[in-house]
């Protein structure tokens, strides 16, 4: 089986073609207020996550693909900061050389990597018929 140089080139050239975007806002979460405790084999868990909206940045990167005009694969990465405290927790635990005991919170941080397929469910453009 023979392999045809140009089909290789037009493989590799479809890996140059992309638009590159930069993305950022800011985005509003709301999450229902929890409150637990629990107990396991050497202490207690205590937590409490917040009931409130919380505001996050957030900030990417965009690589779009294309092929002969069209749009291919969608590559994304976006990291997102949460500005308040969402949950809060308690450990507390014993050891035979004593109880310890740690706070732990998380603010929703998160960073995101989406791999996308554009999926075309119709057509708008309108073409003059004559």
């Amino acid at each position: 089986m023979r392999l045809d140089k140009r089909a290789v080139d037009n493989d590799m050239i479809y890996l140059l073609l992309f638009r590159f975007n930069v993305i950022g806002g800011v985005s509003v979460n709301y999450v229902n207020g929890q409150q637990d405790a629990r107990g396991f084999s050497r202490g207690t868990l205590d937590y409490t996550i917040t009931q409130s909206p919380n505001v996050s940045l957030f900030t990417g990167i965009q690589l779009q693909f294309f092929h002969l005009g069209k749009d291919r694969l969608q590559l994304s990465m976006i990291y997102s900061q949460g500005l308040q405290t969402v949950g809060e927790c308690d450990f507390t635990y014993s050891l035979p050389s004593g109880t310890y005991s740690a706070k732990v919170g998380t603010r929703g941080s998160n960073l995101t990597l989406q791999l996308g397929y554009p999926i075309r469910l119709s057509n708008h453009d309108k073409k003059e018929k004559m």
